[in-house]
């Protein structure tokens, strides 16, 4: 089969993976079902706060939310917050990043991401449960964001290739730790507040965290915005200092243009990576 096909296969069988695991293992809910409803939102909030590094994956808090929910009420109310807020965010994705609309983009791709977030929730618990405590719970945060990127890993190798895995790792690893892993002990803080406190003083901490999001949203855009400007002078000069030394060398300049479109080539080929993660 084709890169896309096996690409297709296997997100299809983890969304499927997930599904099962969550319609298999799902108890009923111990809490009440607006309590559900405001986690789906603030996980949709979070969410849509999130911020992109090209050629990265969205960098969100969700995992903090939902490993706090998962933490005080339970394995299965946190599969199904992240399941429901995935799938959602997911298909409005294309609309938001006006990214081409397919059948890939919305039913293939949310399945994916929602079906591995919801094996991440139960694994995460199991491995708290089998390892001695506290690297129970230290491999239970971790693990979340460890299997998302696993993930993301095996959907860019059967979609572009290995040669494009090195590139993608290198290119997401600092914003992974800083945005996705050092904030997860923030989720036992969350889980203690919803247990002793009540939800009203969760539902601050949860506007909090979208606040936060959103303030990391804006740094995140200017930065950005900052380095495409740099890179952008550096090229134009870079090229300006090639053609003063060429001296209208035909040879030297097919080797300046062959580079520039080098280049060019390398740049959309990282578009391409971020639409497929």
């Amino acid at each position: 089969m084709k890169r896309e096909q096996w690409l297709i296969v296997y997100s299809i069988s983890v969304g499927l993976a997930g599904g099962g695991v969550l319609l298999g293992w799902f108890t009923p809910l111990q809490i009440p079902l607006l309590h559900v409803v405001i986690f789906v939102a603030t996980a949709l909030l979070i969410e849509g706060v999130g911020f992109r590094v090209p050629p990265a994956d969205p960098h969100t808090l969700t995992g903090v939310v939902v490993l706090g929910i998962s933490l005080a009420c339970g394995p299965s109310v946190g599969a199904l917050v992240v399941g429901v807020a995935t799938l959602i965010s997911s298909m409005a994705l294309p609309f938001i990043d006006n990214r081409p609309i397919s059948w890939y983009s919305m039913v293939v791709r949310p399945l994916n991401r929602a079906g591995v977030r919801i094996l991440a929730v139960y694994l995460g618990v199991w491995l708290a449960h089998v390892v001695p405590q506290p690297f129970g719970i230290m491999l239970q945060l971790l693990s979340y964001t460890g299997w998302i990127m696993l993930n993301r890993w095996m959907r860019i190798r059967l979609d572009h290739g290995a040669h494009a895995v090195s590139p993608w790792l290198r290119s997401v690893a600092v914003s992974v730790v800083i945005a996705e892993i050092i904030p997860l002990p923030v989720a036992l803080l969350g889980a203690a507040v919803y247990r002793d406190l009540g939800g009203w003083y969760a539902l601050l901490g949860a506007g909090a965290l979208v606040a936060t999001s959103a303030v990391v949203m804006q740094v995140s855009a200017s930065l950005r915005t900052q380095r495409t400007i740099t890179d952008d002078l550096t090229q134009m000069n870079a090229t300006s200092r090639a053609i003063i030394r060429a001296e209208l060398d035909v040879d030297a300049l097919c080797e300046l243009i062959y580079r520039s479109e080098e280049h060019t080539s390398e740049l959309q080929s990282r578009v391409d990576i971020s639409y497929a993660v």
